[in-house]
């Protein structure tokens, strides 16, 4: 199974009724671009997360960069999702 290593950042969303939000700022997310995205599943939702950090929060994303931020980093497969907000 493929792997991907990501900084705990990129899985900072949640899930609820049926929609995805930011667990940093609490937007809801959707994709709204013409051109879909080739994912699917959570490939997909990490996806779209992805592009809302780089949109709403860059600077959060750059910081990611820094050395003592790489080492937060984690592998995940992918499947990996989110779970479900209560």
């Amino acid at each position: 199974m493929p792997t991907v290593r990501i900084h705990p950042v990129q899985l900072d969303y949640q899930h609820s009724g049926g929609t995805q939000a930011c667990s940093l700022c609490g937007a809801q997310e959707k994709w709204d671009s013409a051109a879909q995205p080739t994912v699917q599943g959570a490939a997909y939702d990490r996806s779209l997360h992805l592009a809302h950090l780089v949109r709403e929060h860059l600077t959060e994303v750059q910081d990611t960069f820094s050395t003592a931020e790489r080492t937060k980093e984690k592998t995940i497969d992918d499947a990996a999702e989110v779970p479900e907000a209560e």
